[in-house]
């Protein structure tokens, strides 16, 4: 198999979601190991208001809040690895390739949801849907140009990474019209 900047690109997006979350495991597990859920949370919460992040960082939380952190930092570790693993099935390709590209992508699912929806998130956090994203995207290609596909696998392995930054751009633009409609009252 002959590689194209397609897996070179995708190896790139793989590798570097990877790293940032095996990061952000640390940044959770650290503080909620020492029992400091508004740590966690304050850091997590970038785009929350320096008034909410305040209120994060001092405020009390129910016992074992902490060990809910500790799992999500975890989970977060986890698919960063899994995203590490990644780097090598796009120059090597499998069959079922796209199929492991899933698993980080609908991770970010859940960040999207939770803390993109609500603006809660920084660029920086927020980049690495668009990464992922275009890691999977790129692996419908990677596994096209190794394996016999038809038209309709190839058309829903592109479409289906396409449903987070469509979402995105939607958020974004009902986000502004909320705000511009607000400052119109």
């Amino acid at each position: 198999m002959i590689l194209t900047a397609i897996n070179w690109i995708a190896f790139a997006c793989y590798l570097e979601w990877g790293l940032a979350h095996l990061l952000a495991c640390g940044l959770v597990c650290v503080p909620a190991a020492r029992d400091d859920p508004g740590a966690v949370l304050s850091t997590y919460l970038k785009g929350a208001s320096d008034k909410e992040r305040e209120h994060l960082r001092d405020h009390p939380f129910p016992r074992h809040t902490n060990r809910i952190l500790l799992q999500h930092g975890y989970n977060i570790g986890v698919a960063g690895a899994w995203s590490l693993m990644l780097c090598y099935f796009v120059l090597a390709p499998v069959r079922n390739t796209w199929l492991l590209g899933l698993l980080p992508w609908t991770f970010d699912i859940g960040y999207f949801l939770s803390v993109g929806v609500p603006e809660l998130g920084d660029t920086a956090s927020e980049a690495q849907s668009y990464i992922i994203t275009t890691a999977l995207f790129l692996t419908a290609f990677v596994v096209r140009d190794a394996y016999d596909v038809t038209f309709v696998e190839l058309a829903l392995t592109m479409a289906v990474p396409g449903l987070l930054p469509v979402a995105a751009l939607a958020n974004k633009v009902y986000k502004m019209v909320q705000r511009k409609s607000s400052n119109m009252l």
